[in-house]
């Protein structure tokens, strides 16, 4: 199975790094919800949780 990390770098779609720290709660909450998702990462949680936030976001303005 591709990631869509894997797909990403395929297609030679730019990835930029962003550094940030969180507090441990919130680290356990992405884990919390990541791994039952089968998320291969905590990156992929982040990115996909990240969509579906700005997806909500865009539907709201709508």
């Amino acid at each position: 199975m591709t990631t869509p990390y894997q797909a990403a770098q395929k297609h030679n779609r730019p990835m930029e790094r962003i550094v940030f720290h969180l507090p441990a709660e919130e680290v356990e909450a992405l884990d919390a919800w990541g791994v039952p998702a089968g998320m291969p990462s905590r990156a992929e949680t982040i990115r996909t949780l990240l969509r579906k936030g700005l997806e909500a976001v865009a539907g709201e303005d709508s």
